[in-house]
């Protein structure tokens, strides 16, 4: 992406910044469900879903660089009324000030984003082996397994 500062950059960075809005939206949904679903009483549900949280903060920090990267791009305008300035001058210093910051922030997003997908594609292979495993059979007894009934009661001391 061109990260040249000026009107065409704040064209070209908002779509990307509603998309990654977009996408922590979705995983945030996607991990609300999970977190009141029957998987939370899958063996290794809770790293799966703090992965996922995880998802969420990077998607998230990513919408904020390149929040970072629109309030960093200098629009032009004119001054304040008031003693004469060279406003080419400024316009040029401006951008040039800017252009480094923007292209570390859009940096910033795609590393983000890329360790939002990693979490995802984690997440989701977990999830799928979770729920591949077999399940034990609840004890048709209604009695606990041997394992569970050896494990003394009362108080510890």
């Amino acid at each position: 992406m061109d990260t040249a500062p000026g009107p065409a950059f704040l064209t070209k960075a908002t779509p990307l910044l509603l998309e990654s809005q977009q996408l922590t939206r979705q995983l945030v949904s996607a991990l609300s469900l999970l977190s009141t679903s029957s998987y939370t009483a899958v063996a290794g549900s809770r790293s799966t879903l703090d992965t996922l949280a995880g998802a969420v903060s990077t998607a998230s920090l990513a919408s904020t660089h390149l929040a970072q990267a629109i309030a960093l791009n200098p629009l032009d305008g004119m001054s304040h009324p008031g003693p004469a300035v060279d406003e080419d001058a400024i316009r040029q210093a401006r951008q040039a000030d800017a252009q480094n910051d923007i292209a570390d922030c859009l940096a910033e997003a795609m590393a983000d984003l890329d360790l939002a997908a990693t979490c995802c594609t984690y997440g989701a292979g977990a999830i799928v082996r979770d729920l591949a495993q077999p399940r034990p059979a609840a004890p048709a007894t209604g009695r606990a397994p041997a394992s569970r009934a050896a494990v003394p009661t009362g108080r510890a001391r």
